[in-house]
């Protein structure tokens, strides 16, 4: 059965090297800074596009409320930093949440590109 197990693009590398990239739109309140991420009802390459378009506007997206990290996060992606850069904003900016915060981002993120709401690209010096 290993026989046909993939490897994993990202195998060996240290996440925390790694830039994440969001994959779909948001909207921000500006009151509470929370992201509300928009995620296409239909993704599939093939057919998605089209049905995408069939639907009314009120049901295109799927919606995802992030909670006040996860929005803070989300809203420092910009393409150039990575996990590693992140986590250290984060930890300026939230000084009382130092508790296996490396950890809990990297968990944050995995769900995040396992959901495809981002993708990953390897920072410089990486291959």
């Amino acid at each position: 059965m290993g026989f046909f197990r993939r490897k994993s693009r990202w195998a060996g590398v240290d996440m925390m090297d790694l830039v994440p990239l969001p994959l779909v739109e948001h909207d921000l309140d500006p009151g509470t800074l929370l992201v509300t991420l928009k995620v296409p009802r239909f993704r599939e390459p093939l057919i998605g596009k089209y049905m995408q378009r069939l639907l009314p506007a009120q049901r295109k997206f799927i919606l995802v409320t992030l909670e006040e990290r996860g929005s803070y996060l989300w809203r420092a992606m910009d393409g150039q930093r990575s996990l590693g850069a992140l986590v250290d904003v984060l930890q300026r900016d939230f000084p009382d949440d130092m508790d296996k915060i490396h950890e809990r981002t990297a968990i944050y993120f995995t769900s995040l590109y396992q959901n495809n709401f981002i993708d990953f690209l390897a920072s410089e010096g990486l291959t």
